[in-house]
């Protein structure tokens, strides 16, 4: 039960990250507590997803002139499973 909750709450985490990703590309973040209205959440958790985004290495800024949060150059979010096995084969189902 609580795997099955985590889950919930790590499936509903991404999401929020797509989607705070989408607004920054289309430039229509707004101030933090914009975002924050546009996705459901509040404004400190708006700070703590861009705060978790940046660990990862996206180079977020809040442009004054563009009102918006975006990106300072191009960067992609992709959350995936990547295949390490032997040769880059795909495992078979058993």
């Amino acid at each position: 039960m609580l795997d099955a909750y985590r889950t919930a709450l790590s499936m509903n985490y991404i999401e929020k990250v797509e989607r705070i990703d989408r607004h920054i590309r289309e430039g229509s973040t707004g101030k933090a507590e914009d975002l924050a209205e546009k996705i459901g959440v509040s404004k400190r958790s708006v700070f703590n997803y861009i705060r978790w985004m940046k660990k990862r290495g996206a180079p977020i800024i809040y442009s004054r002139i563009q009102r918006s949060y975006i990106y300072r150059y191009d960067v992609e979010f992709v959350a995936t499973f990547i295949s390490i096995g032997k040769s880059g084969s795909v495992p078979s189902e058993s």
